[in-house]
This record gives structure tokens, sequence and C-alpha cells, in this order.
């Protein structure tokens, strides 16, 4: 079993480094943004971009973040959970490369503008969604497992 993991956030990344060492067969990664090229457009439901909606990251650009699963081999992933920034961008790259019987997790998926431009990519999964309260804050949060049917 391997587990690749990967993360954008310099200060969590060294909070967690030393478990995931512990914990053995855990690739765990640090890939920080950069900045966007000036004058770009602004749209972070839009794949193709690599944005996030986070207004702290706003000038961001997260390609080289969500371009870590490329070098995987296609279809080889029993679960990806995509948890992340720039979420659009992570469903594109990762589609993919989700075994047929296997899962895409995508975390606050009642944001509806992670699956707003992502719908073709997708298009081979069976979609599950879950709603409840979360921590700290007195709204409902969805969760959504796709699974691959083809």
């Amino acid at each position: 079993m391997r587990c690749v993991s990967v993360e954008h956030d310099p200060l969590w990344f060294g909070r967690i480094a030393a478990r995931m060492r512990s914990a053995g067969a855990v690739d765990y990664r640090l890939v920080q943004a950069c900045a966007a090229s000036a004058g770009g457009a602004v749209d972070p439901a839009d794949p193709l971009l690599y944005q996030s909606g986070g207004e702290q990251y706003r000038g961001v650009d997260f390609k080289d973040y969500v371009s870590q699963i490329d070098a995987c081999d296609g279809a080889s992933f029993d679960l990806v959970v995509v948890d992340g920034r720039a979420r659009p961008s992570c469903i594109m790259h990762s589609a993919g490369k989700v075994k047929v019987g296997g899962i895409l997790l995508l975390d606050d998926a009642d944001r509806p503008y992670y699956t707003q431009k992502t719908a073709w990519y997708l298009r081979n999964y069976r979609c599950l969604s879950f709603s409840g309260y979360g921590p700290n804050l007195p709204q409902t949060w969805a969760t959504s497992i796709y699974l691959r049917e083809r």
C-alpha cells in the first residue's frame, strides 16, 4: 500500500511531517503556490486557471501543487481525497487517476463552484452526497463521494 499526500501550507506541513514519516509508507510532499501571471482572469471555478476561492490566495497559482498527481500512473488510486486548494483543478487532474471501483472524495462539496465546470471530468462517476453539521460553525457542510463506474 502506498499513500501520497500533497500539502501547500508550510506551517501545517511542518506540524504533520514527523507524524507522516513515522507512519511509514507515506509520500508527504510540500508544494507551495507561486504568484500568478499579472492581469490574468479570476475564476476559481475554472479548473484551467489553478486558483483557490480563498481571498488570501487571490493572485496565487496552484498549478505545481495540483499537478503532483500527473506523475502517478493512470487509474492507479483506490482513493483520492480532494480537500485542499484549487479543488476544481484537483478534480480535473485526479479524476482519471482513480481506478474503476475507486473513490474520489470531495470535501466541502456544498460549494457549488467546485463542480460548476468539472462535470465532464466526473462523467464516469456516480455521486453520493452527505450533509451534516461541522465543527465550529452553525451550518451544514457536505462531502461528496464519487464512485468511478467506468
